[in-house]
């Protein structure tokens, strides 16, 4: 005959339950979400030859032998953007969507006035965003991550 403490089986059934309820639990933001930076690509022409249109955005640098692509900073929105030959952009520094667009829509405008064909449309793709948030939990984000599927991600001060 087995004898079996419920109190033990309690608390292991309440430890468990404990657990899964704090996965379940809506995790409060206190101060709402504030975006640092984000990360897009975009395919904006098929070929561009970067040492031709350089003078166009002023500022750039532009030093095959050190960086293949044109890097060109933005003043007024505070971002950058990597333009490559084959045409693709990296825009990182926006903190909305609206910035975002700017910036496509002021590089598109600079490669037309120097005579490059672009997309007129192209689609921008967003690859990273930080942000910050205070929360009212503790988390264990490589869990989560685990629990998303994830694999590339990063926390600081969450864990």
């Amino acid at each position: 005959m087995e004898i079996i403490n419920h109190e033990e089986k309690n608390e292991t059934e309440e430890k468990g339950n404990e657990q899964e309820n704090r996965i379940k639990k809506k995790i409060e933001i206190e101060d709402g979400i504030i975006i640092e930076n984000i990360v897009a690509t975009a395919k904006i022409a098929e070929n561009i030859d970067l040492g031709r249109i350089v003078m166009a955005f002023e500022g750039a640098e532009y030093n095959p032998k050190l960086f293949p692509g044109l890097i060109y900073k933005d003043r007024g929105l505070n971002v950058s953007a990597l333009i490559f030959r084959s045409g693709t952009m990296n825009i990182t520094g926006v903190t909305n969507m609206e910035d975002l667009q700017n910036m496509v829509d002021r590089v598109l405008q600079r490669l037309r006035s120097a005579g490059v064909k672009v997309n007129e449309k192209p689609e921008v793709k967003v690859m990273n965003i930080v942000a910050l948030a205070t929360v009212s939990e503790k988390l264990d984000l490589p869990q989560i991550a685990m629990g998303m599927g994830l694999e590339n991600v990063e926390g600081y001060g969450l864990c």
